[in-house]
């Protein structure tokens, strides 16, 4: 499985060197690739809005510590992902001032087109005025980060630029920032990506918060997008411990994506469930369990952080707690030691941590859940979320939490 840990890098002071530090525990969350936020120049905290793609912000850290940080997980097996934010840049960029043709204009503003979050509330709409140009600008996230023209062949260029630099420093994957706010119709997003992907072959995984139709088209062209739906079903589920609507998502789910915990975007884990440590638990089980190949850990979901947005992003992207970190991992009930658990097991198998959901189930009658996974081989999982009181297969349940049973049996295939 790819297992990818997210980093909110914005806040981190000594990022890299903290990071270095302490290998030893990403190790033992058996992760495959650490994902970076972006953490080049920017007048912003969360740096989204770039002034500099080859610079690194400097309270981050230095170009040779990160190199020096690459170096170092590499020597240890894990990848490093740098998150490319390919769609906007700040207007504080020299091209803003410099290029005018690098970005997307118009001689009027398009009142059907609203923005994207309203993330400094400029304005409801994605189109804002230019006194330097007389033109309204396309800017759906906020006017201080205007969208780039990715049909003009400078634009393309300089991206492709920008990934090929990163990775002669080390990074070895990208994930893919706001894909589907890329252009202004999803035919030439998606035929960018296409491009893109192609000039880059290396592992991509992309944000497209949006419904399954749409993500399967990104996700035909890139190597993975994250499970949006079936994250915030999840959640919901879990959170109101009612796991039979789940079947849907599990049905129309596709096997490419990448299903995650959380993200900076997003009330914490712990919050959204109230901090009940068993509700965590079971939640974070099962969102191991229904992966399929590609998962991703935000920061401190394995410890139950909460957390909630309230107007400020900063209140879901807080420095790394390495204190209490280490507090959990010598607790024998916390929930870090749970995750460790479920993901020692889950990599013991690799019909667990790689099986593709080929079937699923719903028996209203005993309140069950029951997925399907599969390998090519014929190996197979049936993975069971039931009620406890109602469980019969006791010798198979690998979790027990909030009355409810994580049933998994393994059948290899008869030769």
């Amino acid at each position: 499985m790819k297992r990818v840990y997210q980093i909110f890098s914005g806040t981190q002071k000594d990022l890299f060197k903290q990071v270095v530090d302490h290998i030893g525990y990403f190790e033992s969350l058996h992760i495959t690739d650490i994902w970076f936020t972006p953490f080049t120049e920017s007048p912003s905290y969360h740096n989204y809005d770039c002034t500099d793609f080859f610079k690194i912000k400097e309270e981050i850290g230095t170009m040779e510590e990160f190199e020096e940080m690459c170096e170092a997980l590499h020597e240890h097996e894990i990848g490093v992902m740098f998150d490319l934010v390919p769609c906007h840049v700040s207007n504080q960029h020299e091209w803003f001032s410099n290029h005018s043709e690098y970005f997307i204009w118009s001689n009027e503003k398009r009142g059907s087109q609203k923005a994207y979050g309203n993330l400094d509330q400029s304005s409801e709409n994605a189109w804002h005025w230019s006194e330097e140009h007389q033109k309204y600008y396309y800017a759906p996230f906020s006017q201080c980060m205007p969208s780039l023209n990715l049909d003009n062949e400078e634009v393309r260029e300089m991206l492709v630029l920008v990934a090929k630099f990163w990775m002669n420093k080390g990074v070895d994957n990208f994930r893919l920032d706001a894909i589907i706010h890329s252009h202004l119709n999803i035919n030439d997003s998606v035929k960018f990506f296409e491009w893109f992907r192609e000039q880059v072959p290396v592992y991509m995984v992309g944000e497209a918060w949006t419904d399954y139709y749409t993500i399967g088209r990104y996700s035909s062209v890139i190597d993975s997008c994250f499970d949006f739906p079936l994250q915030g079903n999840l959640i919901w589920s879990t959170r109101n411990l009612d796991f039979l609507g789940l079947a849907g998502d599990l049905n129309r789910t596709f096997s490419n994506l990448t299903l995650f915990t959380s993200n900076h975007d997003m009330d914490r884990v712990g919050e959204v469930l109230g901090y009940d440590e068993e509700k965590i638990k079971l939640y974070l089980w099962l969102n191991l369990l229904f992966a399929q190949g590609q998962h991703c850990l935000y920061y401190m979901d394995e410890v139950g952080i909460g957390g909630t947005k309230c107007m400020d992003d900063i209140n879901v992207r807080p420095e790394i707690d390495w204190d209490l970190i280490c507090k959990q991992m010598f607790t024998p009930d916390s929930i870090l030691r749970e995750y460790l658990r479920a993901v020692k097991l889950i990599d013991k198998y690799e019909v667990l941590s790689d099986g593709k959901i080929v079937r699923v189930e719903c028996q209203y009658e005993y309140q069950r859940l029951a997925i399907y996974k599969e390998l090519e081989d014929g190996t197979r999982v049936k993975i069971k979320v039931q009620p406890s009181n109602k469980n019969l297969d006791k010798a198979y349940t690998v979790a027990s939490f909030c009355g409810y049973d994580i049933v998994v049996a393994i059948h290899q295939p008869v030769l």
